[in-house]
């Protein structure tokens, strides 16, 4: 019994000692390494003959309601190490998290029901909220 506690306080001394190996990458450290890329301004991909940018604006990532999120974490089954990415990236879903957006989209469900749009491609949260830089509801605008 005595030999068994004493390895116990071995192992707890060799994590404890052992610094951050064993531990998972901070959300910071994880969309460190994504902004390493994606980052840079020059960083594009061909789509239907153009070149569009793969920038995302840290600063503005930063400031936004989704600043303490890792990239994965609304990048949902993405493997960021099989590099190069796959061809086709899944959009990000953000009724994930966001089930019930509230009485404030009424208006605008409403309007996009009337004009045909609702379910139609290109209607989405991103159409009006963005991508990166979403400011939180309780800011003023």
């Amino acid at each position: 019994m005595r030999h068994a506690a004493g390895r116990g306080a071995v192992v707890l001394l060799i994590v404890i000692a052992g610094g951050s190996w064993w531990r998972s990458p901070s959300r910071a450290e994880v969309s460190e390494d994504c902004l390493a890329c994606h980052g840079d301004a020059s960083l594009t991909v061909g789509r239907q003959g153009r070149a569009v940018s793969l920038r995302v604006d840290a600063a503005a990532l930063a400031g936004g309601a989704h600043a303490g999120l890792a990239c994965a974490d609304c990048h949902a089954g993405f493997r960021a190490e099989d590099l190069p990415h796959a061809k086709t990236i899944r959009p990000v879903d953000c009724r994930s998290c966001h089930s019930d957006p509230g009485p404030a989209h009424a208006f605008h469900a409403a309007m996009a029901r009337a004009t045909g749009t609702d379910g139609a491609p290109g209607t989405s949260c991103r159409g009006c909220h963005g991508t990166h830089a979403i400011a939180s509801p309780k800011t003023p605008g």
